[in-house]
């Protein structure tokens, strides 16, 4: 990396915090390379040694294996460049500390580089400060990366398959955006400009939305939205107020269950193909908390996470006996001595089968046993208070 620009601007400063900040990194001070030439100017540095004897030193840190060398120079002719890279043939970065100067008497602008972007109300240079043309000497060797600053810290640009399971309005415009994808489980991003009539996203975003997204991650905890390609609208499952709030019980599930970016595949399938079966035909079992797909899915859900209830045998005593009730404080089904307590509540006969049946045989449309189902969705929401420590809104919706 070279650090060009006028005296004053940081170069020195900068070079050394990149080189503190690469796993394996070194500076190289262009005033200290007055120490190694003699000249009867004392503390003048010949420019045309001076790049010959910083190539060689950055050459030789690389050859020893250094990741990062840092050399901070003032390049004022076109010719010191050029002995620059006739000593030095890797590739290098050209960056230029883009701030006035902080020393006494050289309040300058630092000239523009190629890698950096032109700014407002920008105060010309002196000639003799003005960067030379680096680009068009050397292009193969300066590959251009504008997401890099001398601050060190570099934002990254990523793709992403993502499901929309919350959309809320921000400021005027916006959106904020609570996704879950394949690549990082949980992510928060802002779309920015969304609600505007002339948002280039339009309904790309919508909730239950699959979409195949461009993220920048950012210093901040959410992520901007740069692009979006519609994979799967699921637009059947909005137009039908069952499916919706059927759909809407599962996303509320998963992003309770799993608010951390912990990639989960098997989750990240599980809800494509929740959702894939709610664009299908669905039974109307009039309560969408008691619906087959809903309290399957949550049940896998539960199962994915580690809070899946214990239903073979007694959770408190461990005996096989009849199971008559459902205890979260012991994990799972009790039988009758072991009954009792705050959180324990009966169940029916025929609850616990189809609890087992819903977690182990795949995800489908069909209808429950009222009651069956009722006690089903009293275990999860028992299992989401006690081990989870939340409550599903859109299971009382």
């Amino acid at each position: 990396m070279i650090l060009d620009g006028p005296a004053g601007v940081g170069k020195t400063t900068v070079g050394r915090l990149r080189a503190a900040r690469a796993a394996n990194g070194a500076s190289i001070e262009g005033d200290a390379l007055a120490g190694f030439i003699v000249t009867r100017q004392p503390g003048a540095v010949p420019h045309g040694p001076g790049c010959e004897n910083g190539a060689t030193i950055a050459a030789n840190y690389v050859r020893a294996g250094y990741d990062l060398v840092a050399f901070e120079y003032c390049f004022e002719e076109r010719g010191h460049v050029e002995r620059f890279f006739d000593a030095y043939t890797a590739p290098v970065f050209l960056f230029t500390p883009g701030r006035r100067s902080r020393r006494p008497g050289r309040d300058r602008r630092a000239p523009r580089s190629a890698f950096t972007r032109p700014r407002a109300r920008r105060r010309s240079c002196r000639r003799d400060e003005v960067s030379l043309p680096t680009a068009t000497w050397h292009p193969q060797r300066m590959p251009i990366d504008r997401r890099r600053s001398y601050t060190g810290r570099m934002g990254r640009t990523y793709r992403a398959d993502a499901i929309v399971l919350r959309s809320m309005r921000f400021g005027e415009a916006d959106r904020i955006l609570h996704l879950y994808t394949a690549e990082r489980g949980r992510v928060n991003a802002i779309a920015k400009g969304v609600r505007k009539t002339t948002s280039r996203f339009g309904g790309r975003l919508e909730p239950l939305t699959r979409a195949a997204l461009m993220l920048h991650e950012g210093r901040g905890e959410l992520h901007t939205v740069s692009g979006a390609d519609i994979v799967s609208a699921h637009a059947a499952v909005r137009e039908r107020p069952y499916t919706l709030s059927v759909a809407l019980i599962g996303a509320e599930a998963v992003l309770k269950l799993h608010p951390e970016p912990d990639p989960q595949p098997r989750v990240f399938d599980g809800l494509v193909r929740f959702l894939e079966l709610l664009d299908g035909p669905v039974p109307d079992s009039g309560s969408p908390a008691a619906d087959s797909l809903a309290v399957g899915f949550q049940l896998k859900l539960l199962l994915l996470a580690g809070y899946l209830p214990h239903l073979v045998s007694c959770a408190a005593c461990g005996t096989d006996g009849p199971l008559v009730g459902y205890s979260p404080t012991a994990g799972g089904a009790v039988c009758e001595p072991c009954s009792g307590g705050p959180e324990w509540f009966r169940l029916r006969p025929g609850s616990l089968e189809t609890i087992e049946t819903l977690i182990e045989r795949p995800l489908r449309p069909g209808r429950l046993d009222p009651a069956a189902a009722d006690d089903a969705v009293r275990v999860v929401e028992a299992t989401y208070a006690h081990h989870g420590g939340f409550r599903m809104r859109t299971l009382h919706a």
